[in-house]
């Protein structure tokens, strides 16, 4: 006789998770499709949070004997409450995600308009100077053409007539080699490094320069304005953070959901589990018993639908946000409804 209660009851748990739990194979499915590397630890919360909650449903049927709708009479009942506050947090949670996701998608725009614009090269490099082919007998043809009488005055004067580059030395030496055409230009413009000056500094700043380097581009070995590489790598490093998102982000939005999402569940085995008496009624073993069956075959479905190749594109395309509105609006409106 034992016996035959205990099934009896084994069966009404089974029965009575299977059929108000069938629902949750809509969201659970598309959590176990955007992380198939996290679905063995997304099993195992779902596990534990029905557990729970059906403890705590015997629990509450235990003690309470239908308090809260001895409170809450009429069409809103404690079902139809429920329902409305696990609304309003998902609600929340999908707001938050939304600010998130809007938020990286505008640091992802700023990196492509930046990778795309062109890169410009401000002096050139000691490995590849790029210095144009000049013709050998350009010093000659200068100081030819600069022989011939002018008729016209000019304002600039022509005491410097520069000499062609010779060499291109990557030591500390020289960088370019000038020699100006009179003696009273070489005393004007020393073609000498100074110590502590490198070939770089040397070639772009002006020969009477004697002040600080304020509005001179700081240029590394490459010939890079280091400021620009600077701002570039804050602007990536800017980017990488908003990419970045903690490792247990997941893990809540699902622990969110479960929970939020079971709420409904609670109310239903508190009044099914209070009203039982007689043959059908329910110990705490056999509700474990028949609840966790139960739970293993919403879990066993899902999975299998989580693991459709077309399912796992869609879900996947979705943004984290539009789920758990989706979820929201699913469980406010199954809430309403019934009863």
């Amino acid at each position: 006789m034992v016996v035959d209660l205990s099934l009896h009851a084994i069966s009404f748990c089974f029965l009575l998770k299977l059929t108000t739990s069938l629902d949750d194979v809509i969201w659970l499915s598309p959590f176990l499709a955007r992380a198939p590397l996290e679905r063995t630890s997304f099993q195992a919360i779902y596990i534990s949070v029905c557990l729970s909650v059906t403890i705590a449903a015997f629990a509450a049927a235990t003690l309470t004997k239908h308090v809260m709708d001895s409170y809450l009479s009429g069409w809103f009942d404690a079902e139809r409450l429920l329902s409305v506050l696990a609304f309003v947090g998902l609600s929340i949670l999908a707001f938050r995600d939304y600010k998130e996701w809007r938020e990286e998608r505008e640091a992802e725009n700023n990196l492509i308009l930046e990778s795309n614009l062109p890169e410009i090269e401000l002096c050139p490099s000691a490995s590849n100077p790029q210095l144009p082919d000049l013709d050998p007998d350009s010093e000659i043809k200068s100081k030819s053409k600069s022989s011939k009488p002018s008729s016209a005055p000019t304002s600039v004067s022509s005491a410097y007539d520069f000499a062609p580059i010779a060499t291109v030395q990557t030591s500390s030496s020289s960088l370019f080699s000038i020699s100006p055409s009179s003696s009273s230009v070489s005393s004007n413009q020393p073609d000498t490094v100074s110590d502590g000056e490198d070939e770089f500094t040397h070639y772009r700043r002006p020969a009477n320069h004697t002040g600080p380097d304020n509005n001179i581009a700081d240029l590394n070995d490459n010939g890079v304005d280091n400021n620009v590489n600077n701002e570039h790598n804050s602007t990536s490093a800017v980017v990488n953070n908003n990419h970045h998102t903690p490792e247990t982000r997941p893990f809540v939005n699902f622990l969110f959901v479960v929970i939020l999402g079971t709420l409904d569940d609670m109310i239903v085995f508190v009044s099914c589990i209070s009203g039982t008496s007689g043959a059908t009624e329910i110990t705490f073993p056999s509700l474990l018993i028949g609840a966790g069956a139960a739970i293993a075959v919403i879990l066993s479905f899902s999975t299998f639908i989580a693991q459709v190749p077309w399912f796992q594109r869609v879900v996947e395309k979705l943004p984290m946000w539009c789920l758990l509105m989706a979820i929201a609006l699913y469980v406010l409106v199954l809430g309403l409804v019934k009863g």
